[in-house]
């Protein structure tokens, strides 16, 4: 527990360091948001096709 509190270790770094944890808050709630708007809206970011992609046809210029 010495060591902890000394901020020695992984586990000590970790619960020492106040940027860090300020750090991983942050990622979590933006985290959170996109899998929010990836529920929402999942078009955006996934895009698949069970028998390949459609060919345009070539445009007359």
């Amino acid at each position: 527990m010495e060591k902890i509190n000394r901020g020695e270790g992984s586990l000590g770094l970790l619960i020492n360091d106040k940027k860090l944890y300020n750090n991983l808050t942050a990622s979590a709630i933006s985290l959170d948001s996109l899998f929010v708007d990836l529920k929402k809206h999942p078009k955006r970011y996934v895009h698949f096709s069970v028998f390949g992609r459609k060919e345009s046809k070539p445009s007359s210029r």
